[in-house]
């Protein structure tokens, strides 16, 4: 839509190409708010953290295409608190 454009008029430009690839699931291992892996029941499963692509649920309704970097953003932040889980128990520092 033109209306959406806006003129570049000075130079020197620059360019990278960023396309819209999913590249995660839309579905897949169900967690908990821990990360942890669930059973069917909901009960969660020991030590089994799941986070990344491989993590069901993030993306259930959407999957918002335009964002580059958004499976990696919630990747690193979710590694981090399942790390916080594994060691304390918790996902909060004291």
């Amino acid at each position: 839509m033109s209306i959406r454009l806006t003129p570049i008029k000075d130079g020197p430009f620059y360019g990278i190409a960023l396309s819209s690839w999913i590249l995660c699931s839309i579905v897949g291992i169900n967690v908990n708010t821990n990360l942890q892996a669930i059973r069917p029941d909901g009960s969660p499963i020991e030590g089994l953290y799941v986070i990344g692509n491989d993590m069901g649920g993030f993306f259930r309704h959407s999957y918002p295409q335009m964002f580059a970097g958004t499976a990696h953003g919630k990747t690193t932040c979710f590694a981090r608190l399942s790390s916080l889980h594994a060691m304390t128990g918790s996902i909060y520092e004291d």
